[in-house]
């Protein structure tokens, strides 16, 4: 059957019999152009951490940064670093956590990509070919949004002691520090917008793409939008991707309110935000190393078991965390030093027990993916992973200040405490308002975030039960059961060559 050797399918039954040893060997360009595109994709993620601690130190309610968090997905890496950052920033301005939990909403279009990803699997200039088209499309299309966002961003952000304009942040996911920093959030933008602009015009240069997958995916005549959106639905409907995906989509309830508030409550109570970068720029090096060093059980035949004995790291690891943010306000009083240590330890810990849970995952997707859609297959199932990221952070945004209990109270007992933990006088900005204007002062007698992460044990514990049978059974599923294209081809040649035979 001469037509088979051609074919997918047919080296990946040849691969489960012999597995070569992965080497960069003739790719070593290759490699270094993709992580100089990581680069790129990193410089927004790092500016979306900043942003909602900055609006935070303004006063910016958890609601408000929900909604400027919801523009930031549509343009993947760049504003998805600039979400991450909007948060700091509103909660340097006082944001309330009920407004934070509005702006994470704007990383919800980021999972429209779902949508799209058939679209660049089947559409794109053949003389430019598929990767070439989309990436340098959209980097086009990144480095001019971010000049004009260096243009308006210092008005988006707000004056100092006024509201920032949660709708334009919304839809532009900007900020800029004004009497710190080495650079403005202007400038810092302009500069990468043309960096961009620069390696794309490089890139549609001197970059060439290897033609074979391309031909291989078009020898499907019929193979079109319309059938790629097909595809898209035959993967949702097999019974190995239902049950991934409900894992990776659970297992988010387990750690998004410590990943969403964690960073909040350090700026609440008094960590500068601009000592906050410094927490984690010592396990920069461990997330770039600490991959590798585990990639003997990441890269081998059973990633997920890996996956499974490394989650309770990751409880205990958000345990200690949640246990030292309680008692920041006393150590920071009592050594400085000592607060910082002890977070940054914690913190590299957290990082490296999260990096390695990801890298299980993603060898595992990368194993079973098809190899012919292999956009879309990965797309889809790493869209669930962000949409239950995103869904149980914003809800325990949202949650956080309906479950905590604040009490007015001053010195000159204007206010009565007796009640306090049945009465809960400072729910609303209306409230604290009137709370200090009379003299008073909300105090905080039931924490919602410590509550949050009880929930989040409990669900955890329940997790790593009843999901341990489910991560074994994946693993054994023959790999031919996860494809639908590939598959489906090698069939129709099988077919084709018996009735040439016949004849």
């Amino acid at each position: 059957m001469k037509n088979l050797e051609n074919l997918e399918y047919s080296e990946v039954k040849q691969d489960e019999r012999a597995v070569e040893k992965p080497n960069l060997k003739g790719d070593r360009r290759n490699f270094a152009f993709l992580i100089l595109l990581y680069v790129l994709q990193g410089v927004p993620q790092g500016i979306s951490v900043a942003i909602p601690i900055l609006l935070q130190n303004r006063g910016v309610s958890y609601n408000d940064q929900a909604e400027i968090s919801i523009s930031i997905f549509p343009f993947s890496s760049v504003p998805q670093g600039i979400s991450v950052a909007i948060p700091i920033l509103l909660q340097n301005r006082g944001v309330s956590y009920n407004d934070q939990a509005e702006f994470s909403i704007s990383y919800f279009p980021f999972s429209l990509k779902l949508l799209y990803a058939p679209i660049v699997d089947s559409v794109y200039l053949k003389s430019f070919w598929r990767r070439k088209t989309w990436i340098c499309g959209s980097q086009i299309f990144v480095g001019i949004f971010m000049i004009y966002t260096s243009l308006c961003v210092d008005e988006w952000m707000g004056i100092e002691g006024n509201k920032p304009q949660i709708l334009m942040l919304t839809i532009f996911l900007h900020f800029m520090p004004r009497n710190q920093g080495l650079f403005t959030l202007s400038g810092f933008l302009m500069f990468w917008a043309i960096i961009y602009l620069l390696i794309t015009i490089l890139i549609a240069i001197f970059k060439s793409e290897n033609v074979k997958h391309h031909k291989k995916l078009h020898e499907t005549t019929d193979y079109g939008i319309k059938r790629a959106y097909s595809d898209l639905v035959d993967i949702i409907k097999l019974k190995p991707v239902i049950q991934l995906c409900t894992m990776i989509f659970t297992i988010e309830t387990c750690f998004a309110a410590c990943g969403a508030i964690t960073s909040l409550k350090l700026i609440e109570y008094g960590v500068p935000k601009d000592k906050f970068a410094l927490l984690t720029l010592p396990s920069a090096p461990v997330q770039i190393l600490f991959p590798l060093l585990v990639a003997k059980y990441t890269t081998g035949k059973k990633p997920l078991s890996f996956y499974y004995k490394i989650f309770p790291c990751r409880v205990i690891s958000m345990t200690l965390k949640t246990f030292y943010i309680f008692h920041t306000r006393k150590i920071l009083e009592s050594s400085l030093v000592s607060f910082y240590v002890g977070i940054i330890i914690l913190y590299f810990f957290d990082h490296c027990f999260t990096k390695a849970s990801y890298s299980a995952d993603g060898c595992f997707i990368t194993k079973i993916a098809d190899p012919m859609i292999g956009g879309s297959y990965m797309t889809l199932i790493n869209t669930f992973a962000n949409v239950g990221n995103r869904i149980f952070s914003t809800f325990f945004l949202w949650l956080v200040d309906k479950i905590t209990w604040k009490q007015c109270s001053s010195s000159a007992n204007t206010f009565s405490v007796q009640n306090s933990t049945t009465i809960n006088t400072c729910a609303n900005d209306l409230e604290k308002e009137a709370c200090i204007e009379n003299g008073g002062n909300c105090e905080t007698i039931v924490d919602g975030f410590y509550i949050e992460i009880g929930i989040s044990v409990i669900i955890a514990l329940i997790w790593y039960k009843f999901m341990k049978s489910v991560i074994f059974q994946l693993q054994r599923y023959p790999r031919e059961d996860w494809f639908v294209l590939t598959k489906n081809r090698f069939y129709e040649m099988q077919q084709i060559e018996k009735n040439e035979e016949n004849k």
